[in-house]
């Protein structure tokens, strides 16, 4: 397999790792510590994976944040102290809206960043950055979960979208509308299933709830994902919802998430079930993939079979970032253009297709002629075609 490729998104994943062996550590200090690395554009590429105050922290644990510039490490100081506070505020309302649930005998299983509350899957708790919190509760018990949330001073999202869905079908949705608080500028999200579209039928709400863990936060009885379906969760929701495997776009907070899990539970995420279910659902070559960045990146031990034959997707992936050297070379721009191109052209090959399993999809019993209709309306319609033609994100 051919060398990685200097990156940024190579050597800021490779920073992310949850543990390194000390010759590992001697290796990334050496690269880190090379002549000409472009601080700046590391930052920027941190910023876009979401991932910055976590790569502060990583090279905290790794002992390698004297390898910064000075005013690079101040300035991550304050953005994980920053990050860190937030979080506080943010753990401190989720102590608040599990009371208010309990009260009102709401059952609530905890997702994603949330769940990472409840186990502790961050020692450093400014590590991970958080938008919201994702909770996942009883269908039936929505309404009475988001009335609760409206009279603690919650409202609705006013960047939501929703009345622009062509086909507004709750089948294929995850969640009912995000909901903020202006004043605290939290965010909740009541989900009614664990995922958007495929990834929801794949992980299913009763499933999850079934085998969900349990355990205590400041006191309340809480549920989260067991490991095996955190790890699934994780893979589905960081490839699929927004496109993000087919348009090359895998982001480093993710991986680093999963590398995290593998690495906190080894035995109970069950990886023979984990690469049975996505063969199943024939999603071999998008997760394959992004666990082999995870191998590659964060030297998680993950020796699927889906792995071997992805080089392609692999340098797609891996090469389509700025060099992480200065000055970066006009065929090493070039290259990342072309594999820009791919990643492009790759994305709306295959987009009626994960339109087809995604946005036109109700529930088994939804006529064949309905979700032909709802993707003729969701390809030809003004804002699909500019995202096709790259006037939107």
């Amino acid at each position: 397999m051919n060398p990685l490729p200097d990156t940024t998104y190579v050597l800021v994943g490779r920073c992310l790792a949850p543990f390194l062996t000390d010759i590992q550590k001697e290796d990334l200090a050496r690269d880190l510590a090379r002549p000409g690395i472009r601080w700046e554009a590391l930052l920027i590429e941190a910023n876009q994976q979401h991932a910055t105050p976590l790569w502060y922290a990583r090279l905290a644990e790794h002992g390698l944040l004297d390898l910064l510039p000075g005013d690079l490490r101040e300035y991550l100081v304050q953005l994980h102290a920053a990050n860190r506070s937030r979080n506080r505020m943010l753990r401190d309302e989720l102590d608040m809206i599990l009371g208010l649930f309990r009260d009102s005998g709401i059952p609530v299983v905890l997702l994603k960043g949330a769940a990472t509350f409840a186990d502790g899957l961050y020692a450093d708790q400014g590590a991970r950055l958080m938008s919201d919190l994702d909770l996942l509760v009883p269908e039936g018990d929505l309404q009475e979960a988001e009335r609760l949330l409206m009279m603690e001073g919650y409202v609705d999202d006013p960047t939501n979208k929703a009345h622009l869905d062509e086909w507004p079908d709750r089948a294929r949705h995850g969640h009912i509308a995000t909901l903020l608080h202006m004043k605290k500028k939290a965010a909740v999200e009541l989900h009614y299933k664990v995922a958007y579209g495929q990834s929801g039928r794949i992980l299913t709400a009763e499933a999850a709830c079934a085998s969900a863990d349990s355990g205590t936060f400041r006191g309340h009885a809480v549920a989260w994902l067991c490991p095996a379906h955190r790890l699934l969760h994780n893979a589905l929701h960081a490839t699929l919802p927004h496109r993000e495997f087919l348009r090359g776009r895998l982001r480093l907070c993710d991986l680093a998430e999963f590398a995290a899990l593998v690495a906190r539970y080894p035995n109970e995420v069950r990886l023979e079930r984990f690469w049975k279910s996505v063969r199943s659902h024939r999603l071999g070559t998008a997760i394959g993939s992004y666990a082999l960045l995870v191998r590659l990146l964060m030297r998680t031990v993950i020796k699927p079979r889906e792995i071997s034959g992805n080089s392609w997707h692999r340098d797609r992936l891996l090469q389509s970032s700025p060099s992480a050297l200065a000055p970066e070379r006009k065929l090493a721009r070039l290259r990342r253009l072309a594999w820009q191109a791919a990643s492009f052209a790759y994305d709306k090959i295959h987009l009626p297709a994960w339109t087809w399993r995604n946005v036109c999809y109700g529930d088994a019993q939804t006529p064949f002629t309905a979700r032909l209709t709802c993707m003729v309306r969701q390809l030809f319609n003004p804002r699909m075609l500019a995202n096709i033609f790259g006037r939107t994100g």
